[in-house]
């Protein structure tokens, strides 16, 4: 949600910059702001959501049912964030 928040923030503050048309400093700042933004998506979608499930496996070792219902999930969100990160979408032709 914070990461999320932060994405949101890069946003703004883009818009904010170009409203006051602050000048030639203002676009390199909102192209950096841009960036930071595709980044903060990349993992807000794909990283931290395995590193959540990870560390509710940990925390769930307590109980092995709980650690093994958490273990699929981790695995799965870790192979799908890895995959497309490194990867990426496919595009497909036409449309």
């Amino acid at each position: 949600m914070i990461v999320a928040l932060a994405g949101i923030a890069s946003l703004m503050s883009i818009v904010a910059l170009l409203q006051a048309a602050a000048g030639s400093a203002a676009l390199v700042a909102a192209g950096g702001l841009a960036a930071q933004y595709q980044w903060i998506f990349v993992f807000a979608q794909s990283f931290f959501p395995a590193v959540n499930s990870v560390l509710l496996g940990l925390v769930g070792a307590v109980r092995p049912v709980a650690a093994l219902a958490a273990l699929p999930i981790a695995v799965w969100d870790f192979s799908l964030s890895v995959h497309l990160t490194v990867r990426g979408f496919r595009h497909v032709e036409g449309s």
